[in-house]
């Protein structure tokens, strides 16, 4: 899998995420929701997270981003108080 895509993944009940490094795009809203996630790493060639990408992830308290990473759409982390 290349690309997540918009809401993919929206109100899922997983716990944890790992996203490999053969991911090269991530949609906006594609983990939002996720409110029992707790860990995201995320190993994907991704340059940007898009607007609201984990919004409300409210149980997630460990986050790995890739040093690839330069930008940080808006609200892609709102409501996640523990990260």
């Amino acid at each position: 899998m290349q690309e997540i895509g918009n809401y993919a993944f929206y109100e899922n009940d997983f716990e944890f995420l790992r996203i490999p490094e053969s991911v090269t795009e991530i949609g906006s809203h594609a983990f939002a929701e996720c409110q029992k996630m707790k860990t995201a790493i995320i190993k994907a060639n991704i340059t940007t997270l898009k607007p609201r990408t984990f919004f409300n992830c409210i149980d997630m308290v460990k986050l790995q981003l890739p040093k690839t990473l330069t930008t940080v759409e808006e609200q892609a982390f709102s409501a996640c108080q523990q990260v």
